[in-house]
């Protein structure tokens, strides 16, 4: 690799990283940026919320960039070694290896959470089960600890620099972790304490989205049938579903300690009736593609069922359909299933079979980000934590 090279690789965005890897057209790659400026997202998710990379080949792609970016490998190294991985349905590491770059993984083994654990600063069950959370959303480690667990954002980046100078040998491995270790007196805890005192009803009300009457009518019928609470409330014909729906996540939001009490009653009291703009908005199919629960290959699996099943596909979704139905109007309605939240929430918990709950928490992740209430990166961790929660470690419907 020639030293002119190796500075425009140094300096190469990840976007037209992708491009030079043909895993991305240009035109695409616009299409997500808007998304990345609305949303304040990293390109890759962009990407794979627009369907354009699959969410498993997200963090490969951004390992090879990383060592692009260091002089590690060059662009038709990174180009073959994606190629390989995508192939055999292997990591980054094993496809370099079987090429025979080797030296070029000697350095590569030193995690961000190991070294936490290591200073004693988060303990082995909460890096495990951050990493579980990684599997269910995608995110980097880093933004996972920071938000769920309240790590500084500053102790982050200084251990992302700790890495960089353990690769560079720079400084010795007991070095870094003393240094970590004197570290939190310089960083302070953003961990948010829970507040169990505020839930959905409270929200809605301080919103003055339903008065305390009707609270507590919801609240009686709810529980003399043995119903959710956010079930009854969702079916008052007279509030607004998406509304409604956007609070129900905030209430999520604060049982996790992603917002605080304040925060969440701020909202909801001053800004919860904003819009976001057309373009900036995200539809459930892209979040579902975000966070990784729906793939293409269910996609496909959803596809070919709503196909082989159009009378209750029509039942589902209010429509006459049936064998007899022209194949370019079945085309326009499936289309629309996908870009349409309402049809994709009841076909995939009426028709595909996904738990409810879990479609209606990411429902109500998408009516929040919609209203400005959430940024994307949260929502999709939320929505971990619920998988994780229901269905530990990993959910494989």
């Amino acid at each position: 690799m020639s030293e002119t090279d190796a500075n425009i690789n140094k300096d190469m965005r990840i976007g037209d990283f992708l491009s030079a890897l043909n895993v991305v057209s240009p035109k695409k790659l616009e299409m997500a940026l808007r998304l990345v400026e609305s949303h304040k997202l990293p390109i890759g998710k962009c990407l794979v919320a627009h369907g354009l990379v699959a969410n498993d080949e997200l963090p490969k792609l951004l390992e090879l960039h990383g060592l692009l970016r260091k002089g590690k490998i060059d662009l038709e190294q990174a180009r073959e070694a994606f190629a390989l991985a995508r192939k055999q349905g292997s990591s980054v590491r094993d496809a370099l290896a079987h090429m025979g770059y080797d030296e070029i993984l000697e350095k590569q083994n030193i995690r961000m959470g190991e070294l936490l654990v290591a200073a004693e600063l988060i303990d082995a069950g909460e890096l495990e089960a951050a990493l579980d959370l990684q599997k269910l959303c995608g995110l980097p480690i880093g933004k996972i600890l920071a938000i769920d667990l309240g790590v500084p954002q500053g102790l982050i980046d200084a251990v992302a620099k700790l890495q960089t100078q353990l690769q560079n040998d720079e400084i010795s491995h007991d070095e870094a972790i003393q240094k970590l270790k004197r570290m939190p007196l310089e960083f302070i805890s953003q961990r948010i304490e829970l507040d169990h005192q505020i839930g959905f009803l409270d929200l809605l009300v301080m919103g003055k989205i339903l008065d305390a009457r009707e609270a507590k009518t919801a609240t009686n019928f709810a529980n003399k049938n043995e119903l959710n609470i956010d079930t009854v409330v969702k079916s008052f014909n007279w509030l607004d579903y998406n509304l409604v729906s956007a609070i129900s996540g905030l209430a999520l939001m604060l049982e996790f300690g992603y917002v605080t009490a304040n925060d969440a009653t701020e909202f909801v009291k001053t800004k919860v009736h904003a819009q976001a703009r057309e373009e900036d908005r995200i539809s459930l199919y892209q979040f579902l593609l975000a966070c990784g629960f729906l793939t293409e290959a269910k996609v496909r699996k959803l596809t070919r069922l709503m196909l082989s099943k159009l009378s209750d596909l029509g039942n589902i979704i209010d429509l006459d359909l049936s064998s007899d139905t022209p194949a370019d109007s079945v085309k326009e309605i499936i289309m629309d299933v996908y870009l349409k939240d309402e049809y994709l929430r009841k076909v995939l918990t009426d028709l595909y079979g996904s738990p409810k709950n879990l479609i209606n928490s990411a429902q109500s992740m998408v009516n929040l980000i919609n209203i400005y209430g959430t940024d994307l990166d949260k929502a999709l961790l939320c929505l971990a934590r619920e998988r994780y929660k229901a269905y530990l470690p990993v959910l494989s419907k």
